[in-house]
């Protein structure tokens, strides 16, 4: 059976992946609750031999070594995996076999959007989408300590909130706050684990804070009985040693997926001498299951971000939950972290107060709105990072958009009855709205703390996604412009 396969680590990933995806695609469709059983089950499974099971949190949670995404080269297929789903071969693709595309697994995790044969049927995102979409009640345990700790301080305090009825300053972390309070189907105040875990750490702060008073009778017993009994720490509750938050489907495997490249197993193979850190020293090669993981997250934006091309502006396409919920928990891993930083309408008017009205606030007063423990980001993420950065800009609206307010403004400057500026409609897509201050907040730290000396530094990858970002109705446009000089370096970056 499919589920004792996906419980042994030497279980064939191609043939576990196709015979998945036959199941996706004909088995759950008409299997009724029972084949919905069965596929929750086999979730659980698939997630540990994709991952890698979680460690404790002595090693934060990171994941061991054995998942399918930690493979350094290609897994083997056998005969039956490299047949189709329903078990015929393709003779239409040709060389392409031995591509990424055609990998057994990318085609059970992409998307359809993503697959080369567009036959539209579903793969597992599309499946674990549906299923959260009809049994929302369904609820898998991850654990709490595993998110970034200014997320942890965020909920918190969200669910203090809802206990005491005091209002949460979340102005420093406008994006969690949206998260963890719209779009994840189990807000806190509903998190009836953590809601126990914030009220034995209120308990226990108390008890430590409470005065020692002796009582007339615990003289007569025993000199040793209120030493002992003080210094005899209580059995702590499980939930209290690792708590859990509650995520549906969908957001378990989004948010285990993107943290994973923050939490990746740690190499086997020592650090070379002479290279401070591994986060900024490039591999000589990239390990199949990274390249595979890479290839997974460019599909997810075309699933998640889609984007039509069209010739006439109509106004931006409003982003949907689940893409607003894939798009956060990226901003919420990736940009923010274990960044703490001040909105820049506050800091500006804290500054102004402090230096006058006309102080001008430039690069220098910007990094000091963010306090970070910097640390390097793996060259996994910068790579992410990139890719999302080129997406999102990659939307045929946007210059269409910026025309569209450029004769807006042009109107409105010719018209006899100009009284003053005019509003101008806003002509930055919804993602990028998004992105806009956890972007910007990521390439300050980066600026800042990065090192411009070291070969694969982050400062460069962080500089030339920026440059992209200031022009961004040039992406696409490029192709097609005369350029000449240290333009054409620039814009060659961007593909």
């Amino acid at each position: 059976m499919l589920e004792e396969g996906l419980r042994k680590t030497t279980f064939p990933p191609g043939d576990a992946a196709l015979a998945l995806l036959s199941f996706i695609r004909y088995e759950l469709p008409e299997g009724g609750a029972s084949a919905e059983e069965r596929f929750l089950r086999i979730f659980s499974l698939l997630n540990d031999r994709l991952f890698g099971p979680m460690s404790g949190e002595k090693d934060q949670f990171r994941h061991e070594i054995g998942g399918w995404f930690s493979f350094q080269n290609r897994w083997d297929r056998s005969s039956s995996s490299r047949s189709t789903p329903n078990g015929s071969n393709s003779p239409h693709r040709g060389a392409e076999t031995n591509s990424i595309d055609s990998d057994s697994v990318v085609q059970l995790l992409c998307g359809v959007e993503a697959l080369v044969e567009k036959d539209k049927l579903p793969t597992l995102i599309e499946a674990i989408s549906s299923e959260t979409e009809h049994r929302p009640s369904v609820h898998f345990q991850f654990p709490f300590q595993a998110l970034p700790q200014p997320t942890q301080e965020l909920i918190v305090a969200m669910i203090q909130s809802s206990i005491d009825g005091k209002p949460v300053d979340g102005s420093g972390r406008v994006n969690g706050e949206r998260l963890f309070r719209s779009l994840l189907r189990v807000p806190p105040k509903e998190q009836q684990e953590l809601r126990r875990y914030q009220a034995s750490k209120t308990q226990q702060k108390q008890e430590r804070n409470r005065p020692l008073i002796m009582s007339p009778v615990s003289r007569v017993g025993s000199p040793f009985q209120n030493i002992t009994n003080s210094a005899s720490p209580e059995k702590t509750p499980d939930e209290l040693k690792t708590p859990h938050i509650m995520f549906t489907m969908l957001e378990v495997y989004l948010v285990t997926f993107i943290r994973y490249a923050l939490a990746s197993p740690k190499p086997a193979t020592p650090q070379p001498q002479g290279v401070g850190s591994a986060r900024l020293a490039a591999p000589k090669s990239i390990a199949y299951g990274e390249q595979v993981y890479r290839h997974l997250f460019q599909c997810y934006l075309l699933h998640f971000l889609p984007q039509e091309v069209r010739k006439d502006f109509i106004g931006f396409a409003p982003i949907s939950r689940d893409s607003e919920l894939f798009l956060r928990i990226v901003i919420e891993f990736w940009f923010c972290g274990g960044m703490t930083f001040t909105p820049i309408m506050k800091a500006a008017t804290s500054f102004r107060e402090r230096q006058g009205m006309d102080a001008p606030i430039d690069l220098s007063t910007s990094f000091d709105l963010i306090k970070v423990n910097y640390e390097a980001p793996l060259l996994s993420v910068q790579t992410s990072i990139r890719f999302l950065i080129i997406h999102v800009l990659k939307n045929s609206d946007i210059p269409l958009a910026v025309k569209d307010c450029m004769d807006v403004s042009a109107r409105a400057s010719a018209s006899e009855n100009n009284t003053g500026p005019s509003l101008l409609p806003w002509c930055v897509s919804p993602p990028m709205t998004i992105l806009q201050q956890p972007f910007y907040n990521y390439i300050t730290s980066t600026f800042r703390h990065a090192p411009i000396h070291v070969v694969a530094s982050p400062f460069f990858n962080a500089l030339d996604t920026w440059l992209m970002w200031l022009e961004p109705w040039n992406v696409e446009l490029s192709k097609s412009l005369l350029l000449s000089g240290p333009t054409i370096t620039l814009f060659r970056s961007f593909y």
